[in-house]
Formats: C-alpha cells, sequence, structure tokens
C-alpha cells in the first residue's frame, strides 16, 4: 500500500482546499488506531475526517464510512475533546517530503484566550503517532502513542517535552534532484542493483510501486541493473522524474488505482497527468477524488483483514474440534482392533470344550488344531488351578466382554465418524464464505451445535435473523434453469428438504464436504439439458473442498431420493439412485445473479 510522498502532499493540498475554517464538532475514537473528526464546513457541510495510525494502514482522508465507537472514550480522545471541539480547522501542510502532515486549529482555553493548536500526523509504519501540539510554546500536550526514553533514545513524545521532527532519511528530495545528480547517484551504486530499488531508496518520495510505474511507462523492465542502463534509458526515466516533480509542485497528481495484471492484485498512488494505461503489467484506472480512492481502498481492506480474521478464528475453533474427534477417533479404532479379537476367545473356548478330555487341572498350556484356519494350531494358554471347563467358561466370558465391547465401539466410531464428517464440512463452508454475514451464519451453526458459546442472547437472536435472511446463491445455466447453491449446512437443509421439489435434481461431491446443489425443475419431469447438469457439477465442485483439484466426482440423483437420517447432523443426508460425473471445477462467472 503506498501511502507514500507523493500521495501524501495529494491528500495535504486537498485537504487544505476543501477543510480550511471547518469547525470541528465532535471527536471520535473507534479503536486503538483511529480518531475521527466530525466537522462541518461553512460551504461543504458535514465532514468526517480519518485519522489513523495503523502500522499497516497509517493514513488520512474523509471517510463517508460508519464506524462504531466504544461505549468509554479512551483517554487520549478525551484530551482531543476537550481541545478541538469547537475549534476552527486553519490549514493542512506536508512538512518536507516526508510523510508527516501538520493540521492547525484556532482554539480557545478555558478561560477564553485564543489557543494555536496543531496535530502531527507521522507516518511510519509501526512508528506512525498523532501528536497534539501548543504551537506557542511548541509543547507537547499528549500523543496517541506516548514514547519514553526506554523505548527510544532518539526521540521522545511525552506532554510537556518539546516537539521535533523526526529524523530525516537520507534521500535526496525529487524537488531538487538534476540529471547529472541523478546518473552519478546510479553509477556509486553496486552495478548489479537494479534501478528500481535505486530509485525507491535513494530519492525523497518515490516508493517501491511508483518506482515500477516509472519503469513502466518507459517500457523498461524492473529487473534492469546500472550496468545494463545507457543514455537512453536514464534519459526516459529522468523524463518521468521531472513530470513528476512537476505534477506535485503543480498539485496536478492524478490518484489512480493499479492493478497488477500478474498478481492480481489492487493497489493505489498518484501519478502525473500524461500516465498511460496501455501497459501489459499494470492496468490504470484514474479517478478525480483522492478521498474516495483511499477511502473506497482502505474500507475494502479493512473488510477483507475483517472478514479474514473472523473466518481464521472460526477456522482455529474448529482444526482444534477436529483434531479432538480425531484423537478419540484414533483410540476408539486401535481398542476395536483389540474388540475384533475376542472371536479368538470364542475359538479357544470351543476347542477346550471340543478337546476337555486331552485336559487335566494343573496343565498352563495346550496346543490343538483350529476349527476354522486349515492346517494351523492354536496355542492356548490355561490357568492351572481351574478345570478343564472352568478354562472354557473363562474364555467364553472374555469373548461375551469382548463382543459387549466391540458394539459398544463400533457405535461410538460410527458417532464420532459421523461427528468428523459434519466438521470437515463446516471447515470446508467455511472456507468458501466471502461475506461477514456468511461467517455469521456459520457461527450461529456452531453455536447451535454447541461448539461455541453464545455468550449474549440479543447476538444470537440478531444473527439468527441474519442466517433466515441469507438466500442461497443463485446461478442460471445458459438453458435458462434456475441452479441453487447452499452457503452452509444448515441452508444446505433447508434447500434440500424444504425449497426443492421432488422432481429437482440433486448434486453432492462424492465423499467429499461441500454445498447442496439443486437444479430446480419448473415443469416436473422435463429432462434437464447436459450442459445444465455439467454446470451445476461444475458449481458442487467449486463450492466444495475439492475446489483447487481436478476430476472431482459429483454425485446426482432426484430430490426424491434423498432423505435426512434421524438425529443426523445439519447438512447430511442419505441418498439412492445416484450417478456420478467427474468435472474439474471452475470459478463461477456471469451466470451468478
Amino acid at each position: 500500500m503506498a501511502f507514500d510522498s507523493l500521495v501524501t502532499a495529494k491528500i495535504a493540498a486537498n485537504l487544505n482546499q476543501t477543510l480550511t475554517e471547518a469547525r470541528v464538532m465532535k471527536v471520535f475514537q473507534p479503536d486503538r488506531h483511529t480518531i475521527l473528526l466530525k466537522l462541518h464546513h461553512p460551504t461543504g457541510g458535514k465532514q468526517q475526517l480519518l485519522l489513523s495510525c495503523h502500522p499497516q494502514s497509517c493514513r488520512l482522508h474523509l471517510t463517508s464510512t460508519t464506524y462504531e465507537n466504544p461505549p468509554h472514550p479512551a483517554m487520549f480522545c478525551m484530551l482531543l475533546r476537550k481541545y478541538l471541539e469547537g475549534s476552527r480547522i486553519k490549514s493542512f501542510r506536508q512538512i518536507g517530503t516526508d510523510r508527516l502532515v501538520e493540521i492547525t486549529f484556532a482554539a480557545t482555553s478555558e478561560i477564553g484566550d485564543p489557543l494555536q493548536l496543531a496535530l502531527y500526523l507521522e507516518i511510519m509504519g509501526k512508528h506512525s503517532n498523532l501528536i497534539l501540539v501548543n504551537l506557542s510554546t511548541k509543547l507537547i500536550i499528549d500523543s496517541l502513542k506516548r514514547v519514553s526514553h526506554q523505548t527510544s533514545r532518539l526521540r521522545e513524545i511525552l506532554p510537556g517535552l518539546a516537539y521535533t521532527l523526526p529524523p530525516q532519511q537520507n534521500k535526496i528530495p525529487i524537488s531538487t534532484l538534476r540529471e547529472e545528480d541523478f546518473q552519478q547517484l546510479c553509477l556509486a551504486q553496486d552495478m548489479e542493483m537494479p534501478i528500481y530499488k535505486i530509485l525507491y531508496q535513494s530519492i525523497a518520495g518515490i516508493s517501491p510501486l511508483s518506482a515500477k510505474l516509472i519503469l513502466d511507462q518507459c517500457n523498461l523492465s524492473e529487473d534492469l541493473s546500472i550496468d545494463e542502463m545507457g543514455t537512453y534509458e536514464y534519459g526516459k526515466i529522468w523524463q518521468e522524474l521531472v513530470q513528476l516533480s512537476t505534477a506535485k509542485s503543480q498539485n496536478t497528481l492524478v490518484p489512480i488505482f493499479v492493478h497488477d495484471n500478474a498478481k492480481g492484485s489492487r493497489d493505489y498512488t498518484v501519478y502525473h497527468l500524461n500516465i498511460s494505461s496501455d501497459s501489459h503489467n499494470y492496468t490504470i484506472e484514474k479517478t478525480t477524488d483522492i478521498n474516495k480512492l483511499l477511502d473506497d481502498f482502505f474500507s475494502e481492506k479493512e473488510q477483507t483483514d475483517v472478514l479474514s480474521g473472523r473466518k481464521r478464528e472460526l477456522l482455529k475453533i474448529i482444526s482444534s474440534h477436529i483434531a479432538r474427534v480425531e484423537k478419540k477417533l484414533q483410540i476408539q479404532q486401535a481398542d476395536l482392533t483389540d474388540a475384533y479379537a475376542g472371536e479368538l476367545y470364542k475359538e479357544k473356548g470351543e476347542l477346550i470344550t471340543a478337546y476337555i478330555y486331552q485336559i487335566e487341572k494343573g496343565m498352563t498350556e495346550i496346543i490343538l488344531p483350529s476349527f476354522y484356519r486349515e492346517n494351523e494350531q492354536v496355542t492356548i494358554a490355561l490357568q492351572p488351578d481351574l478345570t478343564p471347563a472352568e478354562n472354557s467358561r473363562y474364555y467364553f466370558k472374555k469373548y461375551n466382554k469382548a463382543k459387549i465391547s466391540q458394539q459398544q465401539l463400533e457405535q461410538q466410531v460410527s458417532q464420532n465418524q459421523g461427528e468428523l464428517d459434519y466438521l470437515n464440512s463446516v471447515y470446508a463452508m467455511l472456507e468458501q464464505c466471502e461475506t461477514l454475514t456468511e461467517i455469521a451464519a456459520v457461527k450461529e451453526e456452531l453455536q447451535q451445535e454447541n461448539y461455541l458459546k453464545t455468550k449474549n442472547s440479543k447476538l444470537k437472536q440478531a444473527n439468527k435473523k441474519q442466517d433466515d435472511s441469507l438466500p442461497p446463491r443463485r446461478f442460471l445455466s445458459s438453458a435458462g434453469f434456475e441452479i441453487l447453491v447452499g452457503r452452509n449446512n444448515k441452508q444446505n437443509d433447508q434447500l434440500t428438504l424444504k425449497i426443492a421439489r421432488k422432481d429437482d435434481i440433486w448434486l453432492h461431491t462424492k465423499d467429499i464436504p461441500g454445498s447442496h446443489v439443486i437444479i430446480r425443475n419448473p415443469d416436473h419431469r422435463q429432462e434437464i439439458p447436459e450442459d445444465t447438469l455439467l454446470f451445476a457439477a461444475g458449481l458442487a465442485a467449486y463450492y466444495s473442498k475439492a475446489r483447487s483439484s481436478s476430476q472431482v466426482p459429483v454425485d446426482y440423483t432426484l430430490v426424491q431420493y434423498v432423505k435426512k437420517p434421524s438425529g443426523a447432523k445439519p447438512g447430511k443426508v442419505i441418498f439412492t439412485n445416484q450417478k456420478t460425473l467427474y468435472i474439474t471445477p471452475e470459478t463461477p462467472k456471469a451466470d451468478q445473479e
């Protein structure tokens, strides 16, 4: 994410134009990294300025996103309310070429005297900070993150200390760079070093993404090294640097989304007006609103981060349950193997009874021919203090005990295998979740199945309503047939057992956790075209644990042949009269509605 010096310059200039004289109405701190200033501008109306010191997404911009505030404000938030609420913004300014923005305010003290304040947003990765300073005394009032001598020997940030700028990077500002200096700068480096690295490591204002775009616009490779460069390459790169510097000084930098065609990822930055979108490496999407670009990008990123975090949390919980059940199964299956040995106890008891005339009390062992295995001898250990009949009853007793144990273990193994299959299916469903609503539905299912505790009954009811309102995925085949795909196990049950009709087609991956898929047959008994059947099978394979596999087996049958066993876990069904297709999953395209 390229919140670089150029982006900082662009957003500072934009906010200076649009928010000067805006009044601070409210101050909120939704999380430990973020401050929100609720503003009212004489001509622009209500605005919301976001200031973030998040290590991976430090930034400032106007936002339309709604943030949930904690019930009790943090100390720094309360301090900002004391000093800033009712004040007016006087200016936004980037300091030098650093990612450092000064926001000045005209406020009044508690006794009504004028007070000049400044907020300094320092964008420095994990060291990012937001610092409130009294401009008259140059002293720090407080900061979002206090930095003591124990934390940093170079620069303390504590109330009452003088505010000093962060240490400067040893880079050449792009505005003061000359062409001959640029060539000398490159030639002073390791000749095998890529020019891409020199651009962002040595020139202030150039980020790694900007460096890549410079080379892309010059039709030069990112791997181009210094010793491969000549007059042409230096000239092309220098022209791009000049255009960037001019655009920055004239405030004509253009906000752009940058789509990496090779990686399929999206980033953002600002560039000069003449940037071309004609590139094999990147797709450039220009926009006019730097605030909307940043708000859209980080809102999407935060949504993705929250989605990934909640999914990761639930996957961890499910994995622990899977490990628990697998361990139980392993022990029970070992015990079952021992229980199956009870058949040998039965044979020994029968052999003793059959050859009782050869056995005398006091014997410790006898070898007799097996009843069930031709030409095999069975060695039988005897209790010398028991009679032959008592030895026979001893082995039959062990056999009966093993038989009872075997029946119990078989039942336990069956139950635990069913639980393991269910947990694996939930895991697969969770991996396919694409929205927070889908994740909430899976979480609700886990709560109802007692794999998660419900802390809040109101939250449980809210999740239930959310789950009920979540529709199945819906697709249309090329022949116009509606195809429904379950999003979780509870919805699989509802889809198959309540929504589908007996003449609809039901599909599911063979012995692989995944979604139930239904092909609706509106005319009843109409023959389903092969293309529709293959498309639906592809959906069943895609929305399963075998998404990344090839030649995935998919069973299909009429819904009337699908039944749910009594007491079975959500999503568990049995079926008959099925046929099997083998298909390689593909990402669903425009057929989805």
